[in-house]
């Protein structure tokens, strides 16, 4: 094959392994957050059951969810933003 062809392969494959490591860290960006916590009485243990409502301050949108056995809400997939709860 022609010497010009190679260049224009080796260009090419170079510009496209460019493009690539470029786009990489648009990919590893997170957009969704989850809620983490525990909920306890006043004599430091675990509630179970609770109702925990988490509000975006921003935006006054709420996200709510009930605590598990342990005390923990679980809650994933919300806005990531300032939430008061």
């Amino acid at each position: 094959m022609s010497r010009i062809f190679w260049r224009s392969a080796v260009r090419t494959g170079l510009f496209l392994v460019a493009v690539l490591i470029c786009c990489l860290p648009g990919v590893a960006q997170q957009t969704l957050g989850s809620l983490n916590g525990t909920v306890v009485d006043p004599s430091g243990a675990a509630v179970a059951g609770a109702t925990v409502i988490a509000t975006n301050v921003a935006i006054n949108v709420t996200a709510a969810t009930t605590t598990m056995p342990g005390g923990h809400p679980q809650r994933e997939e919300i806005a990531r933003a300032a939430f008061s709860a």
